[in-house]
């Protein structure tokens, strides 16, 4: 196979995880349920899901799963954030840029990859 047709299937497949990936992550599930049941609106559900990524403190435990698991991969989440941005209030965008932005002190954990690896494993 050649290599463009590689790398073409490989971004198919990202494509296609990230168009639904918080949906199926059970981490998500209260705030999903919130956001369908209209207890809360799209902005806010998006930030829930970056202060349980980033800040798990800050989510309201109404929010907050039975269980606490990390997300094995933030990059999907980063990239609705960016596809919906000039849409979200400015509060909303605010927060999650400084999430993004790594204002908060540096956890005992690392997400960086070594070169030519990926972090983010379906």
């Amino acid at each position: 196979m050649s290599r463009r047709f590689l790398l073409a299937l490989c971004m198919l497949l990202c494509l296609a995880t990230t168009a639904v990936a918080h949906e199926s992550l059970p981490q998500f599930a209260r705030i999903d349920a919130a956001l369908k049941s209209g207890a809360i609106d799209d902005d806010l559900a998006l930030l829930y899901r970056f202060q349980y990524v980033f800040d798990g403190d800050k989510l309201p435990a109404e929010y907050q799963p039975d269980e606490r698991t990390p997300i094995r991969c933030a990059t999907p989440l980063i990239i609705e954030f960016n596809a919906v941005r000039s849409s979200l209030r400015a509060d909303v965008v605010a927060a999650i840029d400084g999430y993004l932005a790594g204002s908060r002190p540096a956890t005992s954990w690392s997400t960086t990859a070594p070169p030519g690896f990926s972090s983010c494993r379906t």
